[in-house]
């Protein structure tokens, strides 16, 4: 009896592992489930320091042909319109997460009279790199372009995050700051809509995107 259940415990790893080599989803979705737990109790922990005088900006699409592509504004009682703007991406290991996750915290910060930007991505494995990368520089310049209509400064934009969103916002600002680092992803950067000098790129515009 013994072995007949070592022998089914070895063939179901087996075929565990078998699967996890061909697909990722088995372990993405233990991640995903693991995660969104996390920051579910993270979120509900955070509620009660929210003020309750948060002005919510919400759905606004960055991207009209990616469906992920969409952010949130927050705003206090005071007129940010001149200050800092807290661009945020949210956190998960790049396989999980949403800016509804995270929704909290940002509201906490506008609350200190900062304005903040909560943006969504697309997720692994939905998405692969440099996709993160690409949509957070096209979030960043559609606030640029579009910051007159949103009451926002260009010139103070502060991109930042949590977990895999603080390295998405890290990689964005490299690619910004360094023209060299856009052509090696492929990316057409955010810099002229936010008002940065840029030399002559690298690379074609027809090859970026």
């Amino acid at each position: 009896m013994m072995k007949l259940l070592l022998v089914g415990t070895l063939l179901v790893v087996l075929v565990l592992m078998v699967v996890n080599f061909v697909t990722s989803w088995p372990s993405v979705l233990v991640i995903r489930y693991e995660f969104d737990k996390g920051a579910e109790n993270a979120s509900a922990a955070l509620a009660p320091k929210v003020p309750t005088s948060i002005k919510a900006q919400s759905g606004s699409s960055y991207d009209p042909m990616e469906p992920d592509a969409v952010l949130d504004i927050y705003r206090g009682t005071g007129d940010a319109a001149d200050g800092p703007t807290i661009v945020w991406f949210h956190g998960g290991g790049f396989v999980s997460g949403s800016r509804q996750d995270v929704a909290n915290y940002p509201k906490i910060l506008a609350g200190e009279e900062f304005t903040v930007v909560n943006v969504d991505y697309t997720i692994a494995p939905e998405a692969t790199y440099p996709t993160p990368i690409r949509q957070a520089n096209k979030a960043l310049a559609y606030v640029a372009a579009n910051c007159s209509s949103l009451g926002l400064n260009a010139n103070k934009l502060v991109p930042a995050g949590d977990s895999a969103g603080e390295q998405i916002a890290a990689q964005t600002a490299a690619m910004i700051s360094n023209a060299d680092h856009a052509c090696a992803l492929g990316i057409a950067s955010a810099r002229a809509c936010m008002g940065i000098g840029s030399r002559v790129p690298c690379c074609t515009a027809a090859s970026m995107t």
